[in-house]
């Protein structure tokens, strides 16, 4: 469960924003545009959603690029009626803001939910790849994020690739040349850190994420848990899920790159 600070001073608009997300995450509502910024500075908050538009607590793109520079890991999700300022929904791509719920379009409970995922899966895959410290090349970096972002969707090589601007055996070229795991094992290993991030939470069950990113059965995805990292599910979640996956990656990827470079 994520925690989650909400500025959304429209007593209607924040009452759908809670009917949508108070079952699936912590939500620290936010009475002025002070209290957010306290809490983000000061809390541990996984992400944000933000009314921007609010008569009475307008929040600029300035303040929006600065949000974003002074906590990178926070999900940053806009919520708002972009009618007659479309062209601000550019500006919020050019600060990588990580998602957009348009009031009355796309703020139906199960597709604000998806917004506010995908923004979270997001921010994860960027830390993930973050923590890699140069260790791949840029294009496995872009893959692997890919692939984390997307392992909930069974992701195909051929849909990397297309991702790639490359074709399957392009892509697969590109890789080996700058010797860097094949397209298969980068969606392989975005799954199971799609799977880290998830078992992270004590309270959520193997079987769960298993079916969430189409494992056979849990016993499916620990084994490969196991086989990649050397850990069973409870000693994962005890030394940190994410951590060990990021090291069996290192462990089992780069030394093999590394040894054929000499």
């Amino acid at each position: 469960m994520a925690r989650l600070a909400v500025l959304e001073p429209d007593a209607r608009l924040a009452a759908r924003l809670s009917t949508a997300l108070a079952d699936h995450h912590e939500l620290i509502e936010c009475a002025d545009i002070a209290q957010f910024w306290d809490i983000v500075m000061t809390r541990p908050v996984d992400e944000s959603v933000i009314d921007i538009y609010d008569p009475a607590h307008p929040v600029s793109l300035s303040d929006l690029q600065r949000l974003r520079r002074r906590v990178p890991p926070l999900a940053i999700v806009v919520y708002a009626d972009f009618r007659n300022r479309e062209l601000d929904l550019f500006e919020l791509g050019r600060l990588k803001i990580d998602g957009v719920i348009l009031t009355g379009a796309t703020d139906q409970p199960q597709q604000t939910r998806r917004a506010v995922a995908e923004a979270l899966c997001a921010t994860y895959a960027l830390g993930v790849t973050d923590a890699l410290g140069g260790e791949l090349h840029t294009l496995g970096v872009d893959c692997l994020r890919w692939a984390i972002e997307r392992a909930q969707d069974s992701p195909s090589v051929e849909h990397l690739a297309e991702a790639s601007g490359l074709t399957s055996a392009g892509l697969a070229r590109e890789l080996l040349k700058r010797q860097m795991p094949s397209p298969a094992r980068l969606i392989f290993w975005g799954r199971l850190f799609r799977a880290a991030s998830l078992l992270s939470d004590a309270s959520r069950r193997a079987e769960e994420v298993a079916f969430r990113l189409n494992y056979s059965s849990a016993l499916a995805l620990t084994r490969a848990l196991r086989r990649e990292t050397g850990f069973s599910l409870r000693e994962l979640r005890r030394r940190g899920t994410t951590a060990c996956v990021l090291a069996g990656f290192l462990s089992r990827e780069v030394p093999r790159r590394a040894r054929e470079r000499q």
